[in-house]
């Protein structure tokens, strides 16, 4: 596998992940929207004392949320230095060539193999 395959095959896998990512975040949109439905119906039945434990505890379904959503945005935060950190390598590698970027190289060279 040349240099240029294995760019290829790392912005793939990247490909993926977001694309798994992205199942991720529809999931827990949709258990989101769960909540909030048991949430509305469990306090519009009055099962709590006092607004104060109302409050509490949406608070804590809030905060869980909050905590998922942080993670995530942490996790793609990684991916996108990573991929940052190869292009900004495959520039260095090929700054004497015309091409600028990864993408630029793989057209370059696959004009030239014809």
């Amino acid at each position: 596998m040349n240099r240029n395959e294995a760019y290829v095959y790392i912005v793939e896998s990247m490909t993926s992940i977001q694309g798994h990512i992205a199942y991720i975040l529809e999931a827990q949109a949709i258990e989101a929207e769960k909540s909030r439905n048991w949430l509305c119906e469990f306090v519009r039945d009055g099962s709590f004392p006092d607004h104060k434990l109302q409050l509490k505890q949406a608070s804590k379904v809030h905060a869980q949320l909050i905590e998922v959503i942080d993670g995530i945005v942490k996790m793609e935060n990684g991916l996108a230095q990573n991929l940052k950190i190869l292009l900004n390598k495959n520039e260095d590698m090929d700054s004497s060539d015309s091409s600028s970027s990864l993408f630029g190289s793989l057209m370059s060279s696959d004009d030239e193999d014809t």
